[in-house]
């Protein structure tokens, strides 16, 4: 206990102080900056959006008096260009980009951004063939984005009202969207705007002076409100630069880490004292502790070590090791007991299915190096249900058994002898070929036939209860284990098939006809 206390009162208290105020300090000044970051956004988001509808707003309101400007009925009614060109110039300040006047025909009467271009047919130009298509009423108004000649534009088109109630004739009210509107809308926000329409997208920022999108704070999607004809605004958004707010939190940060940089130079030199005088033997145990981890040495070794080489250690140390090498000791006889019990039937005895299947893998392996021949029986206990069923539970255990004690006592030692699952069996040969493994398997179906004892013959004299059903296989070189288990089990169903008590082989004449029919 004295070295975990001056341990904890040298380094680990006094750390963790000064880590408990960095932290309070830190995320209370962040808390704070961060409330304030998001007012300013939120600000900010309210701002450019008052802008977007304010524009929509005053072109709309420039819309409705170039509609009902008597100068302007007067001059489409006389079909005067020079007049509608002088009042589309005078009403551009009023943030409009184009005024083009049109009569009920759809052609062009007047334009403010070219004086002597008119007669130009609108008509099939979608805002136009919207108000023409019923016919020209009083109270039309087309408003949206649409795609003219010259790029994307914000437009309205409603109709030049006589008395303020019949159409003589259209005009269309254009704003273009381009990098320098969308910056009016975020000047002196620190922010910028971005928008898609038709596949182009428009930014307020210029990538060639410098500024790169990846370097965004944040982006906050925006949304335009109600329906309008036209194209579909695909993308807005509001971008927010990391240049704002954020100096304090810097400024605090590093503060902290002169802090710390002051720390981890001190205390290591304390620690270092501490760990020199009084930790040498944990670090020696330490060392024999990762030699087991990595596996260098077995429990058996490592528990002597730690019995005899640290019997002079102190106490502490001492006890610790005597404590891990008793442990060593268990777990190394509790590893042999689960190793045992992972890999075997505990019914029969025999090896399991998992280690069956593992033992294959590496005798296919050691075939592909050095060569040789392997072998598998597939057996299955024929109507092993029905002694179940008549004679309990117990006895076919017991008949169970039995076989496995015959195959145990008849097959060779090199043969791998496992518990497939149920009442099946499998036994995989190294080095012996098909016609062997047919020899094998039909000794055991004679030796299993033979030792029935006479209630397992009664349940039916004249059947097959309890004799042996055996597929065998030999491994083709190239062949994957699955597929050799599945040639073996078709040749184990066609002795089924066949009538039981019988050997069926899969020849090379049918490995053809079995692996075709995996597919």
């Amino acid at each position: 206990m004295k070295l975990v206390r001056q341990v904890l009162l040298t380094a680990i208290l006094p750390l963790a102080a000064v880590l408990l105020a960095g932290v309070w300090l830190l995320i209370s000044s962040v808390d704070k900056q961060e409330e304030q970051i998001q007012q300013e956004d939120e600000l900010l988001q309210q701002i450019v959006r008052a802008r977007v509808v304010t524009l929509l707003s005053r072109v709309d309101a420039a819309s409705k008096i170039l509609a009902l400007n008597r100068e302007a009925v007067l001059a489409v009614q006389d079909h005067n260009v020079n007049t509608l060109y002088e009042l589309g110039r005078q009403y551009e300040p009023l943030q409009l980009s184009r005024i083009i006047y049109l009569d009920l025909q759809g052609r062009v009467l007047s334009r403010s951004d070219d004086r002597y271009r008119f007669g130009d047919d609108l008509s099939e130009q979608d805002e136009i063939s919207q108000l023409l298509v019923d016919g020209v009423q009083a109270g039309d108004r087309v408003a949206g984005l649409f795609q003219q000649e010259d790029g994307f534009y914000y437009l309205i088109a409603r109709p030049v009202l006589q008395y303020q109630e019949i159409p003589i004739g259209i005009v269309v009210s254009q704003v273009k969207v381009t990098p320098e509107r969308l910056k009016q809308l975020v000047l002196g926000t620190g922010a910028d705007i971005e928008i898609q329409i038709g596949g182009q997208r428009f930014s307020s920022f210029d990538e060639t002076e410098g500024t790169r999108p990846e370097t965004v704070r944040r982006v906050v999607p925006m949304g335009f409100g109600g329906r309008s004809a036209g194209l579909v605004v695909e993308e807005a958004q509001i971008l927010l630069w990391p240049d704002r707010g954020i100096h304090s939190v810097d400024s605090l940060a590093r503060q902290l880490l002169i802090l710390f940089a002051v720390l981890l130079i001190l205390l290591p030199i304390l620690l270092m004292w501490i760990l020199r005088r009084y930790l040498r033997p944990y670090a020696e145990l330490v060392d024999e502790l990762q030699q087991l981890s990595v596996g260098s040495v077995d429990l058996g070794v490592i528990r002597k070590t730690l019995g005899h080489d640290f019997r002079d250690a102190p106490e502490e140390v001492s006890r610790v090791a005597q404590a891990i090498s008793g442990m060593a000791q268990t777990l190394e006889r509790q590893m042999d007991e689960l190793e045992h019990l992972a890999v075997t039937d505990q019914l029969t005895g025999l090896k399991n299915r998992r280690f069956l299947t593992a033992s294959m893998q590496h005798a296919m392996a050691r075939i592909y190096r050095h060569g040789g021949e392997l072998s598998v029986l597939l057996i299955d206990l024929d109507q092993f249900k029905r002694i179940n069923d008549r004679l309990g539970h117990s006895k076919g255990d017991e008949h169970l058994c039995s076989v496995a004690e015959a195959f145990r006592d008849n097959c060779r030692s090199s043969d791998i002898i496992a518990r497939w699952g149920g009442e099946e069996f499998m036994l995989l040969c190294p080095d012996l070929d098909l016609k062997g493994a047919s020899d094998l398997a039909e000794k055991l179906r004679k030796l299993v036939d033979g030792l029935r004892s006479d209630e397992v013959k009664a349940i039916d004299p004249l059947g097959s209860v309890g004799t042996l059903s055996i597929g065998a296989a030999q491994w083709l070189p190239g062949e994957t284990a699955e597929q050799l288990l599945q040639r073996v089990d078709r040749a184990l169903y066609r002795a089924k098939e066949g009538g039981r008590n019988r050997v069926e082989i899969c020849a090379q004449a049918r490995i053809a006809a079995d692996l075709g029919g995996d597919h």
